[in-house]
Order: C-alpha cells, then sequence, then structure tokens
C-alpha cells in the first residue's frame, strides 16, 4: 500500500483554509413560538417605526425542534424599493446555530 503523499504544486505544499463555526446563545431563557402574535413581537425590534416607511429590512428567525428561538439574525438593510435576501447567508446561519425551524420577516411597502 502506498503512503498518500501532500498535495503539491510546483513542489510547493498548498494548504486549505480553516473553516471555524461558532454560535454562542447569550440567554438562557429563550422565547418559545406558540402563534403568530409571538412571531411579530420578537420581530418588532429590527423594524424600528422611524424607519419602516422608508427602508425595506429582511430578518430571520431561528427556531429549535421545540419552537424556541436560538435568535434573530438581521439579513438586509436595503434601499427605498429593495433589499436583498442572500439564500447562502440564511442557510449558512441555519447551520451555525444547529436550526431546524426558518421564519423570514420582510417589510414591504
Amino acid at each position: 500500500m502506498q503512503s498518500k503523499k501532500p498535495v503539491s504544486f510546483n513542489k510547493k505544499i498548498i494548504k486549505a483554509p480553516e473553516i471555524t463555526i461558532s454560535y454562542n446563545p447569550r440567554l438562557t431563557r429563550k422565547p418559545t413560538i406558540v402563534c403568530s402574535i409571538d412571531t411579530y413581537v420578537l420581530f418588532l425590534d429590527y423594524f424600528p417605526k422611524n424607519t419602516i416607511q422608508l427602508q425595506e429590512r429582511v430578518a430571520v428567525m431561528f427556531l429549535n425542534h421545540t419552537q424556541k428561538v436560538l435568535g434573530i439574525y438581521l439579513l438586509s438593510v436595503g434601499g427605498m424599493t429593495c433589499s436583498i435576501a442572500d439564500i447562502r447567508l440564511i442557510f449558512s446561519v441555519a447551520l451555525k446555530t444547529a436550526s431546524t425551524g426558518i421564519m423570514i420577516a420582510n417589510y414591504v411597502k
């Protein structure tokens, strides 16, 4: 059996970048989502009343299997007519937090 040699290119060893994943839940008592009103109340802080008519925003709530809120991520703050929601960012945060549920809120004029 041959021993595996490191990947090399022109006699130089090629290294891959290291990936670090971390998630630090700060609250010990997480709110539980029972109905849509609970979701609405938690999302209110991410849509300020003084700019809600001016700027579009997208926020994402991440839940565990018992509908407890793991956290809310302000995904995008856009302009007056649009805000971008990148699915890769949503899923990367969901994987990082080991979420089983996702709720997305977007204010549209």
